[in-house]
């Protein structure tokens, strides 16, 4: 039901046991949609591996049968692109729109569960991850498994800037590191975690192309809340599993 027919039409049959936010059509907010809900509801183990499949399947846009950073690549190299593949927001309904930064946002936060940052998509950012992007900034590499987080081809200030947000935003300190690089705070404060250190030392290599990214790397209010919240639920999953 979610995804296109033969001839290519979405929103052809609808059942309303599956239109998951009840809005009256079939698409790939109610897949994403259901995972959660069987997630809430305790539904049984078979069904909800299943539904997390169906959301990963949702993202494998290169169809090699895998949903992995290779994907990620992907749908980076079709922004533009109207198929419906790549509209993984959904606003190319009814009338088509190019794939952007909000699909991407998509892809990562909603279907990955992890946010800008994670090189090897294991649902936490750390150490791991940066050295993937110091490796990759050194060596010139490029692709998301390498630290190219914005996917415009090259490893620079703004991919380093997002790492840093959402490590900073995992470890609840991101109101400080906008206080330090915005100006209203710029003492050395509470700024003794590694996340705010990291902060200093990207902020002193950098200079204020990087702050601007941080600082531009803050979710409007809206759009992009959901699928924050969607992250932050899953990062607190895997702590509790991890503790």
């Amino acid at each position: 039901m979610v995804y296109p027919n033969a001839q290519g039409q979405t929103n052809h049959s609808f059942n309303a046991a599956g239109d998951m936010n009840a809005d009256g059509l079939m698409d790939s907010r109610d897949l994403y949609l259901q995972r959660d809900r069987f997630r809430q509801i305790n539904a049984p183990a078979a069904a909800t591996s299943a539904a997390v499949a169906a959301v990963l399947k949702r993202g494998d846009l290169n169809n090699d049968g895998v949903t992995d950073a290779a994907d990620i690549d992907h749908l980076a190299t079709n922004f533009g692109n109207s198929a419906w593949k790549f509209d993984l927001d959904v606003d190319g309904w009814p009338t088509p729109s190019g794939a952007d930064r909000q699909d991407a946002d998509v892809l990562i936060r909603t279907i990955f569960e992890t946010d800008y940052g994670d090189s090897d998509l294991n649902g936490i950012i750390d150490f791991d991850d940066y050295s993937h992007i110091d490796n990759g900034f050194n060596n010139s590499s490029h692709g998301w498994a390498n630290g190219d987080f914005d996917g415009n081809g090259i490893i620079d200030f703004d991919d380093y800037s997002l790492i840093d947000f959402a490590f900073n935003h995992q470890g609840d300190s991101v109101r400080r590191a906008m206080a330090y690089l915005d100006g209203s705070d710029p003492s050395d404060r509470g700024m003794n975690t590694p996340a705010l250190q990291l902060l200093k030392e990207h902020l002193a290599q950098f200079g204020p192309g990087y702050a601007n990214g941080f600082l531009s790397a803050v979710p409007e209010p809206t759009g992009t809340s959901l699928v924050l919240g969607v992250f932050f639920a899953a990062i607190a999953r895997r702590r509790k599993r991890l503790a």
